[in-house]
């Protein structure tokens, strides 16, 4: 269990910074919330190679479930998290 809130917290700061950089590059956005759709994307896409790699690493067998899972659970909490600070400072309406 661990182990699944640590991946959890690395992925929702990877979600962090790549949906800061989508901001950084896309500052006059008609929509900013896609800023936001769109790292969650990449972010969520990136969880799957990365637990091939590490279970390649510790020499077992994928845990889809635990491993991607985490990434997936710590990448839209960080994603939910944004999208409320978005939402009541008046930058997404």
């Amino acid at each position: 269990m661990k182990e699944f809130f640590n991946r959890a917290m690395l992925f929702a700061l990877v979600n962090a910074v790549i949906i800061g950089t989508c901001f950084l590059f896309n500052r006059n956005a008609a929509m900013p919330d896609y800023n936001i759709i769109y790292g969650t994307l990449v972010s969520l896409v990136l969880g799957l190679p990365y637990e091939i790699v590490t279970a390649r690493k510790a020499e077992r067998r994928p845990d889809v479930a635990g491993g991607w899972g985490a990434a997936i659970v710590g990448t839209l909490v960080m994603a939910a998290i944004i999208f409320v600070i978005l939402l009541t400072s008046g930058a997404i309406k």
